[in-house]
């Protein structure tokens, strides 16, 4: 009890501020004006610092969410950053009911009113708006979008996907990036317990959907991953794009305004009602990628999915090795002895530059680069020859229904230098640092026509 007495509270503990912070912005605007009959409603201005009124500028609307306001929304994003690097004028509207949006009516004629008043106080380039909103605010500017998408020439959702109830009908056709941080789950749902994402699942899967046919966009999506950014794109006139971050709760990231800008906003305009692309995607620094799913017989590539081999029955599939010694108590730790993924060898020519040989009925297996390089595997063996020098595995190749299976995520690993981020039963296999997250792992997997063995992870 003396040790307790000695230390302060504060040495053993500490708990964080629940509004993270950011530097700036300290030329912020208040401004006050009734935009609806009675009642003085209030936004917050930032004027990028190169603005004189001689160059239109492109504007930029965050709705803040629930419990928040557009003065501490400023405070805890980074828009005014990218504002003053890539000029444009940013608007933080305050809520007409106390930090809540309604999402009715009444909002989307305040919201359409003031970029109206912006545009009347400053040069504004009409062809270039965009909305982007947190939570509740995801649902303002889905119920804005929807109902005066034509005024935007894009928009951006952020960790709050609107019910079938909030979802209308719409003519208008939008691009839009929709931003879900991978924590970020709802209680509900019939197997809460073992699978937690299961509501939001359904919820992004359904927002995702109403944009897909809204801009009748290619339902196959490009998929990079770098770092904790997972990003799967339907491409088309007007993209869809899908943007999670790996390990993030319910929370807008201080990186998300240049992610939005970079991949979305400033590709787009609206020309006489109709979306303009300005320029093309720029793909993320992704390099050597390719993705493989339990239970599928596919490879997914950028360029889309292929068989891996020719027999229909190839699967990627788990394999548990057997412990038949009475005598050696197998460790849960111990490599051995536990199940590992395999996939049919002939994946390698698939995605590699090399040729695979099968031969002996299946006794041996030969993959062979343009350089002469071999690996030589054999059924039943841990042993692996590479050019002639004895290496091993922690697990052996095997002969099994007439495929012949390697322990894909060692093999990668170990002579072809890729890295491997499993999730979910999904394998993600890139030649730069990745990080699959879940909700890009469903994408995926669906893609594959993959199933998912174990519980999902928490």
């Amino acid at each position: 009890m003396i040790f307790k007495e000695m230390i302060p509270e504060p040495a053993r503990s500490r708990v964080m501020e629940s509004e993270i912070r950011i530097p700036g912005p300290d030329n912020l605007i208040e401004c006050k004006e009734s935009l609806i009959e009675g009642m003085m409603n209030c936004w917050y201005e930032y004027i990028p610092s190169s603005y004189n009124g001689s160059k239109k500028l492109p504007l930029v609307i965050e709705i803040h969410g629930g419990l928040l306001d557009g003065r501490r929304t400023a405070a805890k994003t980074g828009w005014h950053f990218v504002a003053e690097k890539e000029e444009f004028i940013v608007v933080y509207p305050n809520s007409l009911l106390f930090e809540h949006w309604l999402c009715d009516e009444r909002d989307i004629l305040y919201l359409e009113r003031l970029i109206y008043r912006i545009c009347e106080k400053y040069a504004i380039d009409t062809e270039r708006i965009y909305m982007q909103g947190f939570s509740n605010g995801d649902v303002m500017t889905q119920a804005f979008a929807q109902s005066k998408g034509e005024l935007l020439a894009a928009a951006g959702f952020i960790s709050g996907p609107s019910g079938k109830e909030f979802l209308k009908d719409t003519s208008v056709v939008l691009p839009v990036i929709q931003m879900r941080g991978e924590k970020d789950v709802l209680n509900g749902g019939e197997n809460w317990e073992e699978n937690p994402y299961e509501v939001r699942d359904e919820l992004n899967e359904l927002n995702r959907s109403f944009w897909l046919k809204a801009n009748r966009t290619c339902t196959i999506p490009e998929v990079y991953i770098w770092g904790k950014h997972n990003m799967a794109r339907y491409a088309g006139c007007a993209d869809v794009i899908f943007y999670e971050v790996k390990d993030v709760p319910h929370k807008e990231t201080v990186e998300l305004p240049q992610i939005f800008w970079d991949y979305c906003y400033s590709r787009y305009c609206r020309k006489e009602k109709e979306i303009v692309e300005l320029k093309p995607f720029s793909e993320p620094m992704c390099h050597k990628v390719f993705v493989l799913a339990v239970g599928s017989e596919k490879v997914w590539r950028q360029e889309g999915c292929i068989s891996m081999a020719e027999e229909s029955n190839a699967r990627v599939m788990y394999i548990q090795p057997q412990t038949n010694s009475p005598v050696h108590m197998a460790l849960e730790s111990d490599c051995n002895h536990q199940r590992a993924v395999y996939a049919p060898i002939t994946l390698l020519d698939k995605v590699f530059p090399v040729e695979v040989q099968i031969s002996g009925g299946g006794e041996r297996a030969e993959v062979i680069w343009k350089d002469g390089n071999k690996l030589i595997f054999g059924n039943g063996m841990e042993a692996v020859f590479k050019n002639n020098n004895l290496e091993g595995m922690n697990k052996p190749a095997l002969y099994y229904c007439g495929i012949f299976y390697i322990p894909i995520e060692e093999v990668l690993e170990t002579w072809f230098s890729m890295r491997i981020s499993k999730l979910d039963d999904v394998l993600y296999c890139s030649s730069n640092y990745a990080r699959l997250a879940h909700g890009t792992a469903e994408i995926l997997r669906k893609q594959l026509g993959g199933v998912r063995l174990c519980q999902p992870e928490k």
